[in-house]
Parts: C-alpha cells; sequence; structure tokens
C-alpha cells in the first residue's frame, strides 16, 4: 500500500502539470486572438456603430449635431434621386451579376478540357482582376474616348457611327457594365474551374452511354454539380456589383444626368460633397438593407430550385 502510494504522486503531480500546461496555452491563445479582435472592434465595429448613430443625427463638420431620429431615412425614401440611384444600382448589378457569372462559367468550361497550357490561359483571363479597378477604369475611358478611342474605332471599320459611350445616357451604363464584367470574369472563372475539377469524370462517361450530347450533360450533369459554387459566386458577384463606386468616379462622375449614379456614388456626393454625413450614413444603411434583401432573395431562389439544401 505505502508502495502505491508512493507511485501515485508522481501521477498526480504530471497531471496538474499538464493541466497547467493546457491552461497556459489556452490564456497564450486567447491572448494572440485578442491583437486582431481589438482591431476589429476598433477599425470594423466600432466605425460601423458611429455610423449608425450618424443616421440619426444632423451632423455637419460645419455646425452642430442635433438628434434628428428617423428623419434622414424617411428624406432618402422621398428623395427622388436616391430612388433613381436605387434603380440604377439594381440594373447596374443585375447586368454585371448576370454578365460575370456567364463569361466566369463560359470561360470555366472551355478551359477545363485543356491540358496544355492550362495555367497560361489562367494567367491571361486572371490578369484583368489583378489590376485596381482605377487603372481598369482608366484604360476603359481611352477604349470610350469620342476621338481615338478603340471602340469607335471598331465600329468605324465595320461601317458604323462613332458612338459618344460615356456621353450618352443610353450608352453609359452598359460601358460600365461591359468594363466590370471584363474586369471580374476571370475570377469567376477560377471559382467554377476548382469546382468542375471536383466533379467525376465517370458521370459525364455514363451520360455519354446514355445518349446524352454536350448540352444535355452541361445542363444535367456540370451545372447541379456546381450547384454551391454558383450560389458563392452569386452572393459575391451580387455585394459586389451592389456597392460600385470606383469606375462611376473615375469613367462618368455620376453622369450624364444621372444616368450612372449609384448609392455609394450618390452616398459618397452627400458625404463630401455637401457635408451631410448623417443623412448619407442614413443611405448607407439603406442600401445595406438593400443588399441583404436581394441576397437573401438570391438564395431562396436557389433553394426553390433544388440548388442548396
Amino acid at each position: 500500500m505505502a508502495l502505491a502510494g508512493a507511485r501515485a504522486r508522481p501521477v498526480g503531480g504530471r497531471g496538474r502539470a499538464g493541466w497547467s500546461a493546457r491552461r497556459a496555452q489556452a490564456q497564450a491563445a486567447y491572448l494572440f486572438l485578442l491583437v486582431p479582435l481589438a482591431l476589429f472592434v476598433a477599425f470594423r465595429f466600432a466605425p460601423l456603430l458611429h455610423a449608425l448613430w450618424l443616421s440619426f443625427t444632423d451632423y455637419s463638420v460645419l455646425g452642430q449635431t442635433r438628434w434628428v431620429g428617423w428623419a434622414n431615412y424617411a428624406e432618402a425614401l422621398r428623395d427622388e434621386a436616391f430612388r433613381r440611384a436605387v434603380a440604377v444600382t439594381v440594373a447596374y448589378a443585375a447586368a454585371v451579376v448576370l454578365g460575370v457569372m456567364a463569361s466566369g462559367l463560359a470561360l470555366a468550361v472551355l478551359l477545363n478540357g485543356v491540358v496544355r497550357g492550362l495555367s497560361w490561359f489562367r494567367a491571361a483571363f486572371y490578369l484583368p482582376v489583378v489590376t485596381s479597378m482605377v487603372v481598369a477604369a482608366l484604360l476603359w475611358s481611352w477604349v470610350y474616348d469620342p476621338a481615338t478611342g478603340l471602340a469607335n474605332a471598331l465600329l468605324t471599320q465595320v461601317g458604323l457611327p462613332p458612338q459618344n459611350w460615356l456621353q450618352d445616357a443610353r450608352l453609359a451604363l452598359p460601358a460600365l457594365v461591359l468594363m466590370r464584367v471584363w474586369k471580374g470574369a476571370g475570377y469567376h472563372m477560377v471559382i467554377y474551374l476548382a469546382a468542375l475539377q471536383t466533379v467525376p469524370r465517370e458521370l459525364y462517361e455514363a451520360a455519354s452511354l446514355d445518349g446524352a450530347g454536350p448540352w444535355a450533360r452541361f445542363r444535367h450533369v456540370t451545372l447541379p454539380m456546381l450547384r454551391f459554387a454558383l450560389l458563392f459566386d452569386f452572393v459575391i458577384a451580387t455585394s459586389g456589383a451592389l456597392q460600385s463606386f470606383e469606375e462611376v468616379q473615375v469613367m462618368t462622375r455620376g453622369g450624364p444626368a444621372g444616368a450612372t449614379t449609384t448609392v455609394v456614388y450618390l452616398v459618397y456626393q452627400n458625404a463630401f460633397d455637401f457635408l451631410r454625413m448623417g443623412y448619407a450614413s442614413a443611405q448607407a444603411f439603406l442600401l445595406m438593407v438593400l443588399i441583404v434583401g436581394l441576397t437573401a432573395t438570391g438564395v431562396r431562389w436557389f433553394r426553390l430550385q433544388g440548388g442548396v439544401p
């Protein structure tokens, strides 16, 4: 018995030492997490709360701040400029989302069967993605230049009259859409290409044995296997397109006659041109509600189509 007790004491000591070591490791982990958490609160959560508070005030850098309650939100909903900006934003986002998803999927399907030179094709199509939006917007401003731009040069070559791409209210928004699709197609291609490479080849072989052609295999094999990639891509594309700003600022500044004024650009104007920070904050939060609502609607549609569980 004495021998057993003597042997038991070291075991208990080792257990307490192990528990202390685990507690020290946990404390160290919490300390490491504390730094990014503090940075997140300082630079993300705190500004968000401050912006929410601003949306209920008439804050101006030139005067005193008064609490106005829901007045900014009510004014935004009555504001014809805001309603038009919402319509422009939704139309722009719908065209961009459809364009980048369709072009990205088409490129991925075409490149999925390519073995030799695949990395070169990926790099070529992905190059616009790593180009900054400001640089891409400047490049396409030159493309759309009425006098020396490539777009009008191509029209002239086929016998069509030149166009004022960014000065015509009918053409300015489609011109921005085309630039945005060119800029983002490579990113969405990578998403679909990664998903396509996980589809078992046996499924295509079985479909071919059943007499399915290329379109039938794409519709009944490829698309169902890409349902999660499609949903992810839809959410990313929608949230990004609804927050478009740089291309508008560089290429059109919201013109002509407000034809390309998105909600984010209108928020920028109210905040920094008219110094109405409270009103701009209210518009920004209304945009957030719009983004969440449209994204949730899209997710629900995918569920109804059997796209996600």
